[in-house]
């Protein structure tokens, strides 16, 4: 899990690959983003189908940038729904990614943090 300093910005990225692990590069990645209130209800941060930006440098992966609200409290997680589709296969790719919310950048996460995590790509 990720974690991002609230009232501070944040870039989502996400490279889009194959199961075969072959880059492809969609022509209209989006993203979404959005946490679970209180309640359970959903709470949209991003609408979906908002563009992705490309990486220059690396084709294939893309970002987003977004400002935390500084209204979110701490120890909120976000979750991110970020896709896009290969021309060649018409297989849609849907990365998630999620973000656990700090007020500084030496608060220690309280589900652990740091280090690598599976991301499991559904589609291609």
């Amino acid at each position: 899990m990720a974690t991002a300093i609230i009232g501070d910005t944040f870039t989502f990225h996400t490279k889009f690959v194959t199961s075969q692990n072959v880059t492809f590069i969609p022509p209209d990645p989006t993203i979404e983003v959005f946490y679970f209130d209180m309640t359970g209800a959903r709470v949209d941060l991003v609408a979906a189908g908002t563009p992705m930006t490309p990486v220059a440098a690396d084709p294939g992966r893309f970002g987003f940038l977004m400002m935390i609200d500084a209204s979110l409290p701490a120890g909120l997680t976000i979750y991110a729904l970020m896709r896009g589709t290969d021309s060649s296969t018409g297989l849609e790719a849907i990365v998630e990614s999620d973000v656990e919310l700090l007020t500084t950048a030496t608060t220690i996460p309280s589900t652990g943090g740091g280090g690598l995590v599976a991301r499991f790509i559904k589609g291609c």
